[in-house]
């Protein structure tokens, strides 16, 4: 509730808002998540060759440099960062990132508004690194209810957009290291052309 009006965050709503289309099987991505491939399997689709895993004090892999990522899964890097996992680091990418990214290549289905409006109850709850997810977003929310700005409301301006004056290509890699990428149909691209169109619109 906001200022005395229940705001309806919902996964229809943000599917409603963002022009996002239902999948008809939304549980596909969770029990995906729950049992993801082998490492290996991941980096040979997002990566231009074998990484060496970043490994935690356990010795567990947790995480491979931004370096190692194809083109392709660079440019997914700067998209999940800014509009469904937020985050403004870079420099290497967590293992929950990497399972992310070779979900979306290899086409898992994966529900938009489902997974925005999970992530908003957890960073509620506390169980998220960001304070509070999507911003923009639930004030876009609060405005379908009918709220406005107040003069004392601070309105803050990021620029995550991803365009070719701040999108920096990872390094080129030496000859010797390059490979051919997997072909790939181009479906989870198209299915998710509507969400960066819709938060572009937000600026979230």
């Amino acid at each position: 509730m906001v200022r005395e009006k229940t705001i309806n965050f919902s996964s229809s709503a943000i599917r409603h808002l963002l022009g996002t289309p239902i999948i008809n099987e939304p549980n596909n991505f969770e029990a995906f998540v729950q049992h993801p491939p082998s490492l290996e399997t991941i980096s040979e689709t997002i990566c231009t060759a074998s990484p060496d895993w970043i490994l935690n004090v356990h010795n567990e892999p947790v995480g491979i440099p931004r370096t190692a990522l194809t083109k392709e899964a660079w440019n997914w890097l700067r998209f999940i960062n800014a509009r469904l996992y937020p985050s403004s680091h870079l420099s290497e990418v967590s293992k929950d990132r990497a399972i992310l990214f070779y979900a979306i290549l290899t086409g898992i289905p994966l529900d938009i508004g489902r997974y925005i409006h999970n992530s908003i109850r957890r960073s509620a709850r506390g169980g998220m690194f960001v304070s509070l997810y999507f911003p923009s977003l639930i004030t876009a929310l609060c405005q379908e209810e009918g709220l406005v700005n107040l003069p004392s409301d601070e309105l803050i301006q990021s620029d995550t957009t991803i365009n070719e004056e701040n999108r920096a290509p990872p390094p080129p890699l030496a000859p010797a290291h390059r490979r051919q990428c997997r072909s790939r149909e181009l479906g989870p691209e198209d299915r998710l052309t509507h969400v960066e169109e819709g938060l572009h619109r937000l600026q979230l």
